[in-house]
């Protein structure tokens, strides 16, 4: 018999990742964990390492990093960033670093990874929990699962480095055994829907209250572009950045370079020889928060190709919070979408926009963004979670 008055208790969620907790730029895994532990148990399995690593010094040192975790035998590695800072509501989180062979093409090395999630990582979860997960090569952590969510946020399988074959294919079976699709861009939405799925589209969010408490009066902005994210040819069209100094327009940088193990840009070490361009390095949440917040305009100088079809960059509502109109490439997962505050604008104009942005009169954008921010987006989360579980309780009454 159902009874419709019994309430069930907050299920524990694990976040199988795409992105080490600690890395230095945060996206939606990380947030969603750091927020959500608050509420309910919740434990983060790092990074699977979906790309194949190469013969990098970044992709050595990730290689040795978790060697040593083998050899001191931890399993829960230390709740601190890149640059040793402790990461906010990180303390809680139950950590797991699995030990696989990054090199998931392989039937052989797929089984062998299976095994070892089994071995290493299943015997720590709760016996019934939800799985949340961002990547969708899951090695069975779904078949305990009382609920599966698969949040898509990148169309993965076109990054250099990742196995396609394997990937899509796991991703056609999830998309089959998952209870709720989540994509964060049309271009993601699009995709799942080609596998016959339908996706819930939830764009990125950000921390409005950080980034609206820190904005600057325009008496003391300074009249300069920035850009924040990662700093990857791959991504950013460094050309856009050369016409913008060129034009005499002052330019903020922060952010790492290479995270996509692409290699450098040469054009990129020409900017920072720039007497125009000043780098900021990497910048927690805070100091992002700051630097945006004095700056005249936000950038997002994309390229134009397959895999940032299905990108929405998370420092769209960043910078609208901060105060700062924003000029765009033409992204779909932007253009479609005609946000106030954010202008669209070819390769060939977007210097010229950002450059009148800059000696014109300060505009901040108009509009309220409450609605994207992580609050909201932890509503909605609690909501699908909470409503799931009940649903699961119910009928098995």
């Amino acid at each position: 018999m159902k009874n419709g008055n019994l309430k069930a208790p907050p299920l524990p969620v694990v976040i199988l990742s795409t992105a080490d907790i600690d890395a230095p730029i945060w996206t939606n895994k990380q947030h969603i964990a750091a927020r959500l532990v608050a509420e309910r148990e919740v434990h983060y399995i790092e990074s699977l390492g979906l790309r194949a690593p190469g013969l990098s010094v970044k992709d050595l040192r990730r290689i040795l990093a978790r060697i040593s975790i083998i050899l001191w035998k931890r399993r829960d590695p230390p709740n601190i960033n890149a640059s040793g800072k402790r990461r906010e509501g990180v303390e809680a989180l139950h950590r797991h670093l699995p030990m696989v062979i990054p090199f998931h093409a392989f039937a052989p090395v797929r089984a062998f990874n299976r095994w070892m999630i089994k071995r290493r990582i299943q015997p720590h979860l709760p016996e019934r929990y939800a799985l949340w997960s961002f990547s969708p090569l899951t090695y069975g952590l779904e078949e305990r699962a009382e609920m599966v969510v698969y949040h898509s946020v990148d169309l993965l399988h076109t990054i250099d480095g990742i196995p396609r074959k394997a990937l899509l294919q796991a991703e056609r079976r999830l998309v089959t055994r998952a209870d709720v699709l989540v994509a964060s861009s049309t271009g993601v939405a699009n995709h799942l829907r080609a596998l016959h799925a339908n996706p819930m589209v939830w764009e990125n969010v950000a921390d409005i209250d950080l980034f609206q408490g820190l904005r600057a009066p325009a008496s003391d902005r300074e009249r300069r572009a920035i850009f924040v994210g990662n700093l990857t040819p791959s991504k950013i069209d460094f050309a856009i950045f050369e016409a913008i100094i060129a034009k005499g327009v002052r330019l903020a940088l922060a952010g790492p370079f290479s995270i996509d193990g692409t290699k450098r840009d040469p054009a990129l070490a020409r900017l920072l020889a720039s007497p125009h361009v000043t780098y900021l390095g990497t910048l927690n949440q805070q100091e992002m928060a700051v630097e945006i917040g004095k700056s005249w305009v936000g950038i997002i100088p994309y390229h134009l190709n397959q895999y940032t079809t299905g990108v929405f960059p998370m420092k769209v509502y960043e910078y609208l919070a901060a105060g700062l109109p924003v000029v765009a490439t033409a992204l779909p997962s932007i253009s479609g979408l005609a946000i106030p505050g954010v202008t669209i604008a070819s390769p060939q104009e977007f210097a010229e926009v950002v450059a009148r942005a800059c000696t014109g009169e300060y505009a901040p954008p108009p509009g309220d963004f409450s609605k994207n921010s992580w609050d909201a987006r932890l509503e909605q989360i609690r909501t699908l979670l909470d409503s799931g579980r009940q649903q699961a309780v119910e009928a098995a009454l």
